[in-house]
């Protein structure tokens, strides 16, 4: 399974032991940067995390993918929040957003 911001505001269900990835576009050299801010790590665990330039070359200002592979380890229910933002501004000052509940089964 593949989340992106198609996703917004969704309600997913997945099973307990799945792998899931997030994957979320952002323009480099802004500062600004996808950053998980709300993960309930008893119910998901973050496995791998990467961000590659979608462009041959990395230019300034083209676009990045940043991916996040994520596991969910127990059953229940949980909200995922990941926010795009600069770290010296804080998360208050998010120009976007990622927001999923998600159903473990």
């Amino acid at each position: 399974m593949v989340f992106t911001k198609e996703d917004q505001r969704k309600e997913i269900t997945i099973f307990a032991c799945a792998v899931f990835e997030v994957r979320l576009e952002h323009p480099a050299g802004t500062g600004y940067m996808w950053q998980i801010v709300e993960l309930d790590q008893t119910r998901l665990r973050v496995l791998e995390s990467t961000e590659i330039p979608l462009k041959q070359g990395r230019s300034a200002g083209g676009p990045l993918l940043k991916t996040w592979k994520i596991k969910a380890v127990k059953m229940g229910q949980t909200d995922l929040e990941i926010l795009l933002y600069r770290p010296w501004e804080g998360p208050a000052k998010a120009v976007d957003s990622l927001q999923v509940k998600i159903q473990i089964r």
